[in-house]
């Protein structure tokens, strides 16, 4: 149940920050705009709410794409 609430308080975050950057985005205020850019920028590239469990096998699985890929691209190499 924690991450659901997780989830919801993230997006409530967000919503906020983008809201927040939005104003500091057009404001006459040079250093206002650039740090509406940043805030939008670390905002929009923040990592998904997972539990653990998930966590774990989002890299378990990451990891075995990066095997396949590697191990592809050297079949490839010994082919040519």
């Amino acid at each position: 149940m924690e991450i659901v609430q997780a989830k919801k308080t993230r997006k409530k975050v967000i919503g906020l920050a983008n809201g927040a950057a939005q104003q500091l985005l057009r404001s006459q205020n040079q250093a206002d705009r650039e740090l509406g850019k940043k805030l939008k920028i670390h905002y929009d590239n923040l990592s998904p709410v997972e539990s653990a469990q998930q966590k774990m096998l989002r890299k378990m699985n990451e990891e075995e794409s990066t095997a396949d890929s590697t191990a592809s691209s050297n079949a490839k190499e010994e082919a040519i």
